[in-house]
C-alpha cells in the first residue's frame, strides 16, 4: 500500500525492495532470479533542497523456542540527500540492525549502528563516488567497532567512441583475536556488481583495487564489459567470506604459523603443514 500526498511525502507499507545509495550496504539483490524484498514501512519526500527517506523493516519474525523467546530481527535507516554544487551531491545516512536469539544460537543478541557518508556526482565526462561508514555496537556481549571505505572514478568517452573506463577501491576491516577492530557487518547489500561475478568477496575483511572497462558497438546491439580485480584480506588472521557471508577459509600461511606456535618444542622438530580452516558462519 502506498499513500502519496500532493506535492508532499509518500508513505509505503508492505513487502517492498529497499535500496540505499550504491547498494553496498542495503540493496534489492536484483541480479538474482528472486530479488530481495522486505516487510517494511518507508517514508520519503523532499523538503526544500533536502531529500529524505526513513524506513523500518522486519527481517525475521518474532518466535518462541524451548528455553527462550526472540523479538525477531529488524532493520532501520534514515538518509538525507543534498546537492552541494552542480557536480557534487552528498548522502548522509544512519543504519541500525537488531538480531535476536535463534534456536541454534540462543545467546545471540546483536545491535549495530552504521552512520555513513556518500559523495557522488559528475563533471563533464567524469563520474565519481566515495562512501565511508563506521560501525558501533554490541555483538553478543562483544564490543563492535568496524569501518569501510569505497570509491570509484570513471570516464565516459564521446559518442564517436562509445564506452567508459573506471577505477576504484574498497577497504573493509576484519576481525582478528588480538585487534580491537571487528569485521564489517555488510547488512543486506548487492555485492555481486562490485567484487566480480564469482561472488567470492563481500564488504568485510577486504582490500580491493579494480579497473573496469566497457565498449559499445555503434552499428550493432553489442556491449563488451571487462574488469581486472586485485583482492587481499584486510587482516590475514581473520576469516575470508564470500558475497553472502559464507566462510570460505582463512589465510593458509597464517594457519601454518598458528599450528607451529601451538606445538610443544619436541613436536616442532618435524615439518608442519596446514590447509585453510573454516570459521563460523554469520
Amino acid at each position: 500500500m502506498e499513500i502519496v500526498a500532493p506535492d508532499g511525502p509518500s508513505l509505503r507499507v508492505g513487502r517492498q525492495e529497499l535500496s540505499l545509495g550504491d547498494q553496498r550496504l542495503v540493496g534489492p539483490l536484483d541480479w538474482a532470479m528472486q530479488a530481495r524484498s522486505f516487510d517494511a514501512v518507508r517514508l520519503s519526500g523532499q523538503a526544500k533542497d533536502l531529500a529524505y527517506e526513513l524506513f523500518g523493516a522486519m527481517t525475521r519474525a518474532p518466535s518462541d523456542f524451548e528455553g527462550g523467546r526472540s523479538r525477531g530481527d529488524y532493520l532501520a535507516g534514515a538518509q538525507v540527500s543534498v546537492e552541494l554544487v552542480e557536480w557534487l551531491s552528498a548522502d548522509v545516512y544512519l543504519l541500525y540492525r537488531h538480531d535476536g536469539p535463534l534456536v541454534d544460537a540462543p545467546t545471540r543478541r546483536r545491535d549495530i549502528a552504521s552512520p555513513g557518508l556518500r559523495l557522488h556526482g559528475a563533471h563533464g565526462p567524469l563520474r565519481h563516488t566515495f562512501e565511508g561508514t563506521v560501525q558501533l555496537g554490541d555483538d553478543s556481549g562483544v564490543s563492535h567497532l568496524a569501518y569501510a571505505l569505497a570509491g570509484d572514478l570513471g570516464y565516459a568517452f564521446s559518442r564517436a567512441r562509445p564506452g567508459s573506463l573506471a577505477m576504484g577501491f574498497a577497504v573493509a576491516s576484519g576481525a582478528s583475536p588480538t585487534e580491537r577492530l571487528r569485521e564489517v557487518d555488510n547488512f543486506f547489500p548487492t555485492n555481486h556488481k562490485f567484487y566480480g561475478f564469482a561472488d567470492l568477496f563481500g564488504l568485510r575483511n577486504l582490500v580491493d583495487g579494480h579497473v573496469l572497462g566497457q565498449w559499445k558497438a555503434k552499428a550493432a546491439p553489442l556491449t563488451l564489459t571487462g574488469g581486472l580485480f586485485a583482492f587481499s584480506l584486510y587482516d590475514d588472521r581473520a576469516r575470508w567470506s564470500d558475497a553472502v557471508g559464507r566462510t570460505l577459509g582463512h589465510d593458509a600461511s597464517c594457519s601454518r604459523r598458528a599450528t607451529r606456535s601451538s606445538r610443544r618444542p619436541q613436536e616442532r622438530a618435524g615439518s608442519a603443514t596446514s590447509s585453510p580452516s573454516t570459521g563460523r558462519t554469520p
